[in-house]
């Protein structure tokens, strides 16, 4: 008798990486689950930098306040970093604070979102404040994000 594979005992298989400008998400997915700040960018694998005190607390007051807002979340979810946004196989974001609208949470996928969410917010720092404002916000505008606030802690402005 010959054994036939149940579906989820089948391996995707994908080459692997020829650099680590030539990667997607799913090599990224593959890593071990305490490795959690890598984005990539245009297939180019990213490692992001802890974020300060002061970001930390900026994100739970945002959080806190979306909760307040809408604490039954009957218009949607929000999900903070880290939390992989793939917007395209070359293309994995963390943004510090996502939302997702109820009519579009198909687009949550397990450990991911798979597509373009409703709002990113990045939350500057002196490391990303080039990415988040040129690179960042090309992503997002390129793949369909419907807003994107960028949260300026020295200038106590979001726009």
């Amino acid at each position: 008798m010959v054994a036939v594979p149940r579906e989820e005992d089948k391996q995707e298989t994908r080459r692997p990486p020829l650099s680590q400008y030539d990667m997607t998400y799913h090599d990224i997915a593959a890593l071990p689950d305490f490795i959690t700040c890598y984005e990539i960018w245009e297939g180019e694998l990213v490692m992001n930098p802890a974020p300060s005190i002061n970001h930390q607390e900026i994100s739970a007051k945002l959080m806190l306040a979306f909760g307040a807002h809408d604490p039954e979340r009957s218009r949607g979810r929000y999900f903070h970093a880290p939390i992989d946004v793939v917007l395209r196989e070359d293309i994995t974001v963390q943004p510090d604070i996502v939302y997702v609208s109820r009519k579009r949470d198909d687009i949550i996928k397990g450990q991911h979102i798979l597509g373009a969410p409703d709002l990113c917010i990045e939350i500057l720092s002196p490391r990303t404040v080039d990415d988040d404002l040129n690179r960042k916000r090309r992503y997002y505008r390129e793949n369909g994000v419907r807003e994107y606030w960028i949260v300026n802690p020295f200038a106590h402005t979001v726009t």
